[in-house]
C-alpha cells in the first residue's frame, strides 16, 4: 500500500534515505506501528535527511491504514506499507547507501531472524521487544545484543532517543567494527539457537520467529 499523501518535495536533486519499520513475520505489533507514525519521530527522520519510511505490518494493515487516515502530516516523508515480503533482506538492502541514496536504518521487533538479517546486510538496527508475546525471548535477546553494541534497544515510547543513539553509533563505525560484525555472524546463529531455538538459513517468512 503506497501512501500518496506526502507533501511535495523541495526543488533540487533528491538524495533518498529510507527507514524500514518491521513488526515481524508472525505476531502483530500495533504499538510499534503507532509509535513509528508519531509526528515527533517522523519529524526527526525528516530533519535528518530521510525521505521514505516503509512499513512491514503483517496482519495489521487495516490498523496502519486507520492511523494513517487520521494523520494531518507526514513531515514531508513518503510512507508505504506492505503486509509481507518473501525475503526481508531485500527491503533492508533497499535502505543501504548507493547512487542517489545514503544509508538509512531499520526499526524492528526484536525477533532473532530480523536481527540476523540486519547484521548480514550491515544496516543500523533499532530493536523494540514485543512485550505482548508469551514465552517472550525478545527482551533477553535485545538486552544482550544492545549490551554488545550490535543493535540499539528501545521501547515504543523511546524511539526518538533511540534514533539519535543509533545514528551516532552508525556514524562512528570503523572498518574494524565491520570486520567484527562479519566474524560475529557465524557465532550469532548458534547463540540465538541456544536462546530461542532459531535454526540457521532454512527459515522462511512463515516459519521465522518475530
Amino acid at each position: 500500500m503506497e501512501d500518496h499523501k506526502q507533501e511535495s518535495p523541495s526543488s533540487g536533486p533528491v538524495v533518498n534515505r529510507k527507514c524500514l519499520v518491521t513488526t515481524g513475520a508472525t505476531a502483530p505489533f500495533p504499538e510499534l506501528i503507532c509509535a513509528a507514525l508519531q509526528s515527533g519521530n517522523l519529524r526527526w527522520l525528516a530533519e535528518n535527511g530521510y525521505t521514505h519510511v516503509n512499513f512491514q505490518v503483517g496482519t495489521s494493515m487495516q490498523y496502519y491504514t486507520d492511523l494513517r487516515e487520521q494523520m494531518t502530516t507526514t513531515e514531508g516523508l513518503k510512507l508505504c506499507a506492505f503486509a509481507f515480503h518473501p525475503d526481508l533482506k531485500d527491503d533492508m538492502r533497499d535502505c543501504l547507501d548507493g547512487e542517489g541514496q545514503v544509508r538509512g536504518c531499520c526499526i524492528s521487533a526484536a525477533g532473532s531472524g530480523t536481527i540476523l538479517d540486519a547484521l548480514r546486510v550491515d544496516l543500523p538496527l533499532i530493536v523494540v521487544p514485543n512485550l505482548s508475546l508469551l514465552d517472550n525471548h525478545q527482551q533477553e535477546l535485545a538486552n544482550e545484543m544492545h549490551r554488545q553494541g550490535y543493535v540499539t534497544k528501545s521501547t515504543t515510547n523511546g524511539l526518538a532517543k533511540a534514533l539519535r543513539r543509533c545514528h551516532e553509533i552508525s556514524a562512528n563505525r570503523t572498518i574494524e567494527y565491520r570486520k567484527r560484525i562479519a566474524e560475529y555472524q557465524a557465532a550469532f546463529t548458534k547463540r540465538v539457537n541456544n536462546v530461542v531455538g532459531y535454526i540457521d538459513d532454512s527459515y522462511d517468512v512463515n516459519a521465522r520467529e518475530g
